[in-house]
């Protein structure tokens, strides 16, 4: 038995508005001091009310991590300047000490910090898994918008 007209009209809008859920993207440079690409989404110009939430809520996850990991960036570099200092008062500026000179650094620092990297650990799992599900609202507003678009046939 063939598909009616108008079950192949409906499977068409349906693939039609699943190739329109995307968005467009734009990567960003490496920050200064956080050292993370901003992932950066581009507003469409029909954005629909949940498109909106997701994108605002991506960018506040986006700007909570890269202020985390340039505050740590800052506290490491701070810290491994001191430490060799302390510990290193021969060399100058311009040598480079090894992994296994800066092996005890490295470890102290960890453990010094573990319970702040814990908690942003189960901060970012939980901002991911809040976008999950606000993606999915923005994906489906999407598809119903595009669904209500498209022009039903003349038939």
């Amino acid at each position: 038995m063939a598909p009616s007209p108008v079950s192949c009209f409906f499977m068409a809008k349906i693939y039609k508005s699943l190739g329109a859920l995307t968005e467009h993207r734009i990567v960003s440079k490496p920050q200064i001091l956080s050292r993370l690409r901003h992932v950066n989404i581009v507003e469409r110009p029909n954005e629909t009310a949940e498109e909106r939430t997701y994108r605002l809520q991506y960018e506040a996850l986006q700007n909570w991590n890269d202020k985390y990991w340039a505050e740590n960036n800052q506290l490491f570099n701070q810290s491994k300047a001191d430490y060799i200092k302390s510990n290193f008062k021969d060399i100058s500026e311009q040598e480079a000490l090894s992994h296994d000179q800066l092996a005890k650094f490295y470890r102290k620092f960890l453990e010094e910090n573990r319970d702040k990297h814990v908690r942003y650990n189960r901060t970012w799992y939980r901002g991911h898994l809040a976008l999950l599900a606000s993606s999915m609202r923005a994906k489906l507003s999407r598809l119903r918008a595009n669904m209500l678009e498209t022009k039903e046939p003349n038939d």
